[in-house]
């Protein structure tokens, strides 16, 4: 066997526990062969059917409506009228009458899945452009959604896999009227922040994670027959488990040629963009102390770009993956028809990397708006875009997501503005802003003379249009109406001369990799669908550290003592008044290999039985670059511990009549 299939072997080998797993496609072999679980029909079915999307992972946990998810992973506080309050206090409805309506909030069961890549493949023009092509298929997708809705009376929605290789019909029922039943203070659900866990550097502190919610149907609690029982004791070390959720996005399947400018262009540039933001932040708190967040918050995206740095830089993946490519490479070959489809596809997205590279500081700068590092800026954009014909991608685009320090928004512009001045010296723009002043003084006079974060006068912007957005003398939005030309136009050129070409040499090269794998590729990248995902509750042995596979609220209560009970250690008031009643041995968080990303939060975490024993919450820093690479040596999903959640709902809340009906009392 040559070297190319020997590393290609020991890659399959690498990652056989690997992957998102749609459920129409159960990782059934898999399983089977390594835990000894068969995954039958009826057992993927219940699970489907107990876990809805609700704006993100959930799962029913009662027969009537009962959904959890994680507390930091949902966004309905903002609509509450309370919220303000909640935040501080927490919630607790001991009645249905005191359930509070989340306005806005949709919740979506997914009932069925239906292939239609035959139908939509069929669409294609023969011999048609990429653009006609991509055309033809937008316009089947919605005659297919729309026929199937018509007929159903369900959300139906086509989604693709295996770039655009494969897609499936997923017919959704929503339901609107979800109402808040329970969440802790946000200083427990999100204790010590994006801070490392001071006793393991790796990982966030313990946490209560958690939101409860129940669905209402015609003005009464929706029944639901399928929902995951309620685990009172948890998981034990080395149990199977499963996560549901919608993991956001994963890109796995990348070439060699995109992780080199991932390896060589974007993540340099990102350490040096956060590490120059750290830098500025840390200079204004020599001069003016304030709180730590701001600083934690950088830190924590720098350590994470490190993290992704180091991954692509680990000589052995690279070569795994390049022996993998070449093997395809190689086998293409061996089919005439397929090489004529598929043979130039590396070499053009090689080029296009290349491309790409020559322009992308001024992309990100201008394009993506990093070069005007200020919570205001993205603010001023969504209003001038808005006032164009532009919809923002959500409301909350429309005014500021939390508070704003000032000082820190003057000096983290100011450091940006200088990044901008040294990458598009070439930009006239560039020239109309700081020829002849420092990026300090454009930012004082841009953020001192901003009126952004007044509701009124963006309501009063918004509702103006065009032209009351044309005619403002606000500098922040004559600044987004001042670069507004040159980013549509560095938009343009990535779509049209690099990511155009990336996505149809993808589906090129995916289609090969489908056949040349069959059955054996694994599960296509994550993309915000509903999947399953497996492995162990395992702790971490790293060097001459070891981990437990679980902390208690013992750990909880020893950090908070450490740092004096401040924030971002502080618990609340009935933490410290109940904390003699607490088992103080019980779990309130544990680990897991099982495969997670970005938008797995609020996921279920079930055993074989199908009962519910954590929500998820977060990775280790290892965790970090598993968007491009899995690794279940080093990686770690972390959970809120079933146990755990109910010895503080009984303990701490004096949630008695939830907790019966979550463990199925009542």
């Amino acid at each position: 066997m040559s070297l190319v299939l020997v590393l290609l072997a020991q890659s399959v080998q690498l990652t056989a526990d690997e992957g998102f797993w749609p459920f129409n496609r159960p990782p059934v072999t898999i399983v089977s062969r390594k835990y000894g679980f068969s995954i039958t029909p009826e057992w993927l079915q219940r699970v489907q059917l107990s876990s809805p999307d609700m704006r993100g992972s959930s799962g029913f946990v009662s027969p009537r409506g009962l959904v959890i998810s994680c507390y930091h992973g949902t966004s309905v506080l903002d609509g509450l009228r309370e919220s303000a309050d909640i935040r501080k206090t927490g919630f607790y409805a001991k009645t249905l009458e005191e359930e509070l309506k989340c306005p806005g909030l949709e919740l979506l069961v997914l009932e069925r899945i239906d292939d239609v890549t035959a139908e939509v493949l069929k669409a294609a023009p023969a011999n048609g452009s990429y653009s006609e092509l991509i055309k033809a298929r937008g316009e089947k997708i919605a005659e297919l959604e729309k026929a199937a809705s018509a007929a159903s009376g369900l959300k139906c929605r086509i989604i693709s896999f295996y770039s655009d290789n494969v897609f499936g019909l997923y017919r959704y029922r929503p339901y609107t009227d979800i109402r808040l039943v329970f969440c802790p203070e946000e200083s427990v659900a999100t204790f010590g922040g994006n801070n490392p866990d001071p006793d393991n550097s790796d990982f966030i502190s313990p946490r209560l994670d958690i939101c409860i919610f129940r669905v209402w149907n015609n003005g009464k609690p929706l029944e639901t027959p399928y929902y995951f029982k309620w685990s009172p004791t948890g998981p034990k070390e080395n149990e199977l488990v499963f996560l549901t959720g919608t993991p956001g996005e994963t890109s796995r399947f990348l070439t060699c040629a995109q992780l080199e400018f991932l390896r060589d262009v974007r993540y340099p540039f990102e350490i040096a963009f956060w590490q120059k933001k750290l830098e500025a932040v840390q200079a204004l708190r020599k001069l003016q102390p304030g709180p730590p967040k701001s600083i934690s918050d950088i830190r924590t995206y720098l350590d994470a770009y490190r993290m992704m740095l180091a991954r692509l830089e680990n000589a052995t993946l690279m070569k795994i993956t390049a022996a993998e490519e070449s093997a395809l490479r190689q086998w293409a070959k061996t089919d005439h028809e397929l090489d004529e489809e598929v043979g130039r596809a590396w070499d053009e997205t090689r080029d296009v990397q290349a491309l790409y590279a020559s322009f992308y500081r001024a992309y990100t700068l201008v394009a993506d708006g990093r070069g005007f590092d200020t919570a205001y800026f993205p603010l001023a954009r969504a209003i001038v875009r808005k006032a164009y014909g532009e919809a923002p991608s959500e409301p909350r685009a429309l005014k500021l997501s939390e508070p704003v320090d000032d000082l820190i928004e003057i000096q983290t512009l100011a450091s940006s503005l200088e990044l901008l001045r040294q990458a598009c010296a070439d930009l006239v723009e560039v020239h109309w802003l700081l020829d002849g002043r420092s990026g300090q003084d454009l930012a004082k006079e841009l953020i001192t003379g901003t009126r952004l974060k007044d509701p009124a006068f963006i309501q009063k912007l918004v509702e103006g249009g065009r032209t009351a957005v044309s005619a403002s003398n606000d500098p922040m939005v004559k600044l987004a109406l001042l670069i507004e030309p040159a980013a549509k136009g560095m938009k343009a050129k990535l779509d049209d001369e690099v990511r155009s070409v990336e996505a149809r040499n993808s589906e090129r090269i995916l289609k090969a990799w489908l056949k040349f794998k069959g059955e054996a590729l694994g599960p296509p990248d994550a993309n915000g669908s509903l999947r399953l995902s497996f492995g162990k509750v395992s702790g971490l042995k790293e060097k001459d550290r070891i981990f437990p596979y679980r902390r208690s609220f013992q750990s909880l209560y020893d950090q908070a003592s450490r740092y004096g009970n401040k924030p971002p250690y502080e618990l609340p008031i009935r933490f410290i008044e109940k904390k003699s009643a607490i088992d103080k041995r019980i779990g309130l968080d544990f680990l897991t290999t099982a495969d997670a990303v970005g938008g797995n939060s609020g996921s279920s975490c079930i055993n074989a039985k199908g009962e519910l024993v954590g929500i998820l919450f977060g990775r280790n820093l290892q965790g970090v670059p598993s968007e491009y690479f899995y690794d279940d040596k080093n990686t770690r999903t972390i959970l809120v511990h079933s146990g755990g959640i109910i010895e503080a709902l009984r303990k701490v809340y004096d949630a008695g009549p939830l907790v019966d009906e979550l463990l199925g009392r009542k």
